[in-house]
């Protein structure tokens, strides 16, 4: 039986994003993921996780500069330690994490993109 996680970046626009987790366990689900968790109240979501008896299976790490086109910086020359260190903060067993959140499989990174002009050998 596939078990299906509640994309919260993406469901329920039109609600506050913390409303968006009572949204998907009032929907049924019993996962969720969301993008960017290192933006939000860490100990909010923690709270809500636990009352809705809900997994966060899924979120993402810091992806560079959003509003300037970045998605990601693992691909971009020069920016590698920002990006260990984005994966490290989303990974640190000693950071608050919301509870239910799974460890090391659970983070999606984006590697990003190399830009006009950009050479993909020299992201590597």
């Amino acid at each position: 039986m596939p078990r299906f996680a509640a994309n919260l970046s993406m469901l329920w626009p039109e609600l506050d994003v913390y409303e968006r987790f009572r949204a998907a366990a009032e929907a049924g689900f019993s996962r969720v993921e969301i993008l960017f968790v290192h933006v939000l109240d860490r100990e909010r979501i923690a709270r809500l996780v636990k009352e809705l008896r809900l997994e966060l299976v899924l979120f993402d790490p810091a992806p560079g500069d959003w509003e300037a086109g970045e998605r990601g910086t693992g691909c971009i020359p020069g920016r590698q330690d920002e990006f260990a260190a984005a994966v490290g903060d989303a990974l640190h067993p000693r950071r608050e994490r919301p509870r239910g959140a799974n460890h090391a499989g659970s983070q999606s990174t984006r590697a990003g993109r190399t830009g006009p002009g950009g050479r993909r050998h020299a992201a590597r």
